[in-house]
């Protein structure tokens, strides 16, 4: 007996966490963050929202910045030399933003370290 076949996809869910965020100085105001996919997309990733906070700095709320999909790294400008950030990240489905990445400390340098990071692909930096 042959039957038809049928084809079911679920609904997206909330993705997992991004893994493996990093950050690091590339100059006195700026800084390059980069993460890798979560382990559990649970659907196609839309953006990545990265959350940007200075304790001590007055202000309550973290800055928001909104990353393509594709990308895995995002350069954040505008942020004070020799002042601490807090760095972290989470994924967004059609089913809403997931759950955060770990926080990572960065601090703006004049001079970025000059060593070899791992990004995860390929980075261009002005």
């Amino acid at each position: 007996v042959r039957s038809n076949v049928l084809y079911i996809q679920t609904r997206e869910d909330y993705p997992g966490p991004p893994a493996g965020i990093k950050a690091v100085p590339s100059s006195a105001s700026s800084v390059v963050v980069s993460w890798l996919p979560p382990h559990k997309p649970n659907g196609i990733i839309r953006k990545y929202t990265i959350y940007c906070s200075s304790p001590g700095s007055g202000q309550p709320m973290p800055s928001e910045y909104e990353a393509n999909p594709e990308l895995l790294f995002y350069r954040i400008t505008h942020l004070n030399h020799r002042q601490q950030y807090l760095i972290w990240a989470a994924a967004v489905t059609t089913a809403g933003r997931g759950n955060y990445s770990d926080k990572v400390t960065v601090e703006p340098a004049a001079k970025a370290p000059a060593k070899i990071l791992s990004f995860g692909g390929t980075v261009t930096t002005p």
